[in-house]
């Protein structure tokens, strides 16, 4: 069962991802994001089918399993390379702190 490649997840589901795995609610995640909460859902269900995940846990455990969490990190952070396609894209990323 392939899983998603590098590059292949949106700004926005690295974001709902990452915030997921530190623990966050939908609610939380999204006045973290200054979103509605039915995007914060929408999001999850584009990753849990990216991930084949039925639930948060899952997605989670498949996204640490998979290498684009990185396990060393805390709050969990999605790998560079799985941000953007191209060496050129990661070069102009901004790492930004996450809001809680």
């Amino acid at each position: 069962m392939p899983y998603p490649r590098p590059g292949s997840l949106t700004d926005r589901e690295v974001e709902v991802l990452e915030l997921v795995a530190a623990g966050l609610s939908t609610s939380r995640v999204a006045r973290s994001l200054l979103v509605s909460e039915q995007a914060v859902t929408y999001h999850l269900g584009n990753l849990m089918g990216k991930f084949h995940a039925d639930n948060r846990t899952g997605l989670v455990s498949r996204a640490f399993v998979t290498g684009v969490l990185l396990p060393e990190t805390w709050p969990p952070r999605v790998a560079l390379v799985w941000r953007f396609s191209t060496p050129d894209a990661r070069a102009r990323v901004k790492v930004r702190p996450i809001r809680t």
